[in-house]
């Protein structure tokens, strides 16, 4: 008699029901590595210029995970060559005399400064360059070239952009561009040499 208490009492413990614990949230995936090349990790902040044609500057902000290079066109004017031609005023037909000073340039308007919005990211170092363009409408559109930073070695910044864009009526990209052709840019610190 005491095995079948024993019996009965194990099977009578194995029917016991206990209330189920709830599951436990699984732990969020990590976030996707960072996959840029070696030396893009650092700071880029701070200025620029293009290797083969110093007068084109970028001013560079760097928050760590997005790089924008501020674009602008400072140019060199040697001795013999004036980028403009300035009259003095009495010659433009303004009385005051020779002395009286240059004759402004009139109706030019700046355009916003292109700019290269780049982020770090596990497909690279990529972004784009954005610039505004005349459609031939005679609206002004924005357009984006496709940019990828190559290298950050050697203290410098290789970048790889298409050069050209084809634009809608709408100032809209086409859906599949043909035919990209891309032009690599080298810029260096100011510093550099």
């Amino acid at each position: 008699m005491a095995r079948s208490r024993v019996i009965m009492v194990f099977l009578l413990g194995a029917c016991v029901r206990t209330t189920p614990q709830p599951a436990a949230e699984p732990p969020p995936p990590p976030p996707p590595a960072v996959l840029v090349p070696a030396g893009c990790l650092d700071s880029l902040a701070g200025s620029w210029i293009h290797a083969s044609d110093r007068s084109y500057r970028y001013e560079a902000e760097d928050d760590g995970g997005t790089l924008t290079l501020v674009v602008s066109h400072v140019p060199v004017v040697d001795a013999g060559f004036s980028p403009r031609r300035f009259r003095p005023l009495a010659e433009a037909g303004v009385d005051g005399g020779v002395d009286a000073g240059l004759e402004p340039d009139a109706g030019l308007v700046a355009p916003s400064p292109v700019r290269v919005e780049l982020r770090r990211t596990a497909n690279g170092f990529v972004g784009a360059t954005v610039a505004p363009l005349t459609h031939p409408t005679g609206r002004v559109c924005e357009g984006r070239f496709p940019t990828t930073v190559l290298s950050c070695a050697d203290g410098g910044l290789l970048l790889e952009s298409q050069s050209a864009t084809a634009l809608g009526d709408a100032c809209q990209a086409p859906a599949r561009p043909l035919g990209l052709v891309t032009q690599q840019h080298q810029l260096l610190r100011p510093d550099a040499g």
